[in-house]
C-alpha cells in the first residue's frame, strides 16, 4: 500500500492547537528571562556612565554576550520556532516560497551568524574569567591591552563559518506540518553543520576545561579573593555550564529523531521512497542520513527543465546512474534506514 508523502504541511502526529500550546509554553519562560536579562544589561550600561564599568574587561564581554543571545532569541522565536509550531505559518510559506529564494536569505544568514557568534562570545567570557584567577596579573594587563581587538575579531570569525549562506538561496522545507529553512548550496564542500560541529566541539571542550580549573582555583583562593570577583567567577561558571549542556542536548537526542512518525515513514518508504515522492526526500528526522549529495543531484536536474513529472523522474535515474558515488549512496539508503528504525528498537 503507498503511503503518502511526508512532504505537506498537515499535521499528522499532533494537533494545529496543541503545537502552539507548546509554542506559547516556550515562548512564557524565555520572555520573563530575556526581559531580566536585558535589564541587567541596561543596568551595566547605566552604571558605566558613573562607575566606568567598562575598565573591567569582563562587564564590556558580559554586555556583548548578552545582546548576542538576546538576538539569537529573538530570531528564534521570531520565525525558526514559529515555522516549527504555528502551523498555519507552514500553509503561508509553502504558497509563498515555493522554489529556492533570496527573500528568507538575510534571516537563515544572521540567524546562523549569531548563532556562531554566541559560541564565540560564551567562550571569551569563560576564558576571561580563567585567566582572572589563574593568572591575575597578567589578566590585568592583556585585557586593557586587548579586550577591544578580542571582542572585533570574536564577531568577525562567525563571518568565516556563515558568508556562504549570505550568497546561496533559502528553501522553505516542511514536513508532516512542521517547517525549516534550508539552503541551496553555492560552494559543494562548504557545510554549516560541519562547521557548526567543529566550533561547538571545540568550544564545548575550551569551557569544560575551564570551568573545571577555574572552580577549583576560586574554592583554593575563596578567603583571597574579592566579593566580587569571587562573585562573577561563579557566575560565569554557572552561565558557561548552561551553554555547555545546550551544546550537547543540540548535538544528539532532538525529539523529532525518536518520534513514532519517523520510524513510521521509514518502514512504509524502506524501498520505494524515490518514486513515491515527488523529490527524494530531505527530512532532518532521519539523521544520520547524508541528503547533501542529493542536493548536488537536485542542483544537476534542476538546472534543465521538463515538461512532466515522468521526464522529470526518468531524468533524475538517468543522471543518477551516471554518477557512481550518488547510485551507490541512494542504493545504501535501505540499509542505512534499517539500521536506524533497530537503533530506536523499531521492527522492519
Amino acid at each position: 500500500m503507498e503511503s503518502q508523502s511526508i512532504r505537506t504541511c498537515e499535521l499528522t502526529q499532533h494537533t494545529v492547537s496543541g503545537q502552539i500550546f507548546i509554542y506559547i509554553l516556550q515562548l512564557a519562560y524565555a520572555l520573563p528571562i530575556s526581559i531580566i536579562y536585558l535589564a541587567v544589561i541596561l543596568s551595566i550600561l547605566k552604571r558605566h556612565k558613573v562607575e566606568k564599568m567598562f575598565s573591567d574587561a569582563y562587564f564590556k564581554i558580559y554586555v556583548l554576550d548578552g545582546f548576542v543571545s538576546l538576538i539569537v532569541v529573538v530570531l528564534d522565536f521570531g520565525l525558526t520556532r514559529p515555522l516549527i509550531y504555528v502551523n498555519p505559518l507552514c500553509h503561508i510559506f509553502a504558497a509563498e516560497f515555493p522554489e529556492p529564494t533570496y527573500v528568507l536569505t538575510p534571516y537563515l544568514f544572521l540567524f546562523n551568524y549569531f548563532q556562531f557568534a554566541k559560541i564565540f562570545s560564551i567562550s571569551l567570557l569563560s576564558a576571561n574569567r580563567f585567566t582572572c584567577v589563574a593568572y591575575p596579573v597578567w589578566h590585568k594587563l592583556f585585557w586593557k591591552a586587548y579586550t577591544n581587538r578580542v571582542i572585533l575579531i570574536s564577531m568577525l570569525l562567525p563571518a568565516l563559518f556563515t558568508w556562504h549562506l549570505a550568497i546561496s538561496r533559502t528553501t522553505f522545507d516542511y514536513f508532516n506540518g512542521e517547517a525549516i529553512l534550508g539552503y541551496v548550496k553555492v560552494v559543494p564542500f562548504v557545510k554549516t553543520t560541519v562547521f557548526k560541529l567543529v566550533v561547538s566541539l571545540a568550544a564545548f571542550i575550551f569551557i569544560l576545561v575551564t570551568n573545571i580549573k577555574t572552580f577549583k582555583l576560586t574554592r583554593q583562593l575563596k578567603n583571597k579573593m574579592k566579593g566580587l570577583e569571587y562573585s562573577l567567577t561563579l557566575s560565569t561558571v554557572i552561565i558557561t555550564a548552561v551553554f555547555v549542556v545546550y551544546i550537547i542536548i543540540q548535538e544528539d537526542g532532538a525529539s523529532p529523531h525518536t518520534e513514532k512518525y519517523t520510524q513510521d515513514w521509514c518502514k512504509a518508504h524502506l524501498l520505494a521512497f524515490i518514486k513515491k515522492d515527488r523529490w527524494p526526500v530531505s527530512c532532518p528526522d532521519l539523521n544520520p542520513l547524508d541528503f547533501s549529495i542529493l542536493r548536488v543531484l537536485q542542483n544537476i536536474v534542476c538546472a534543465r527543465p521538463h515538461s512532466s513529472l515522468e521526464a522529470f523522474r526518468e531524468d533524475f535515474c538517468r543522471r543518477m546512474g551516471q554518477i557512481e558515488y550518488l547510485r551507490a549512496t541512494v542504493e545504501s539508503y535501505p540499509r542505512r534506514l534499517r539500521s536506524v528504525i533497530a537503533a530506536k528498537k523499531g521492527r522492519i
